[in-house]
């Protein structure tokens, strides 16, 4: 009466109810599914450099040098290159943004039903390995009383001939 092992294998159910439930509110909005596997970084800045910077350079007397100095024109300190996204585009940043935290909150959910699944599939497990030690404890007392119950015998008589 050996209770095989548990294992909590229901070939990766909560992988693909993640991916369905984010596919179907995808689709339901008419946006694309795209991920992409670079992060975004912030490029390096030079702006704190100045444009009279470049005196020290050991070109400074080339006269290309001069005249590029004095077309040069300083930019307003304080801004940050690069175009200024307009409504349309943070409107749409910040749809994205909530479409990503309902996907979250959805992948959140599963995930918590996932492992409390799992935890009453282990406790079941638990309660019969209980079940099982209390039933040779039984059989332990009664053979040093010098009682065998037909269980037992049986148990022995089943499990000497898988050894043997």
């Amino acid at each position: 009466m050996a209770v095989a092992p548990s294992s909590y294998n229901k070939e990766n159910s909560y992988e693909k109810a993640i991916s369905e439930v984010i596919y179907d509110s995808t689709e339901k909005k008419g946006m694309k599914c795209s991920w992409s596997g670079t992060r975004r970084t912030k490029h390096d800045s030079i702006s704190s450099v100045d444009s009279t910077s470049s005196s020290e350079s050991p070109f400074s007397d080339s006269p290309s040098c001069k005249s590029s100095r004095m077309n040069s024109v300083k930019k307003p300190s304080g801004r940050k290159r690069g175009r200024r996204p307009s409504k349309i585009d943070l409107e749409a940043k910040l749809e994205r943004s909530r479409q990503s935290a309902r996907e979250c909150r959805a992948r959140k959910k599963l995930r918590y039903k996932y492992l409390e699944e799992m935890i009453a599939d282990k406790e079941t497990y638990v309660y019969k390995l209980r079940d099982e030690l209390e039933m040779y404890r039984r059989w332990c007392k009664a053979a040093d009383k010098g009682a065998y119950p037909t269980e037992l015998l049986e148990f022995i008589k089943d499990h000497g001939k898988n050894d043997k």
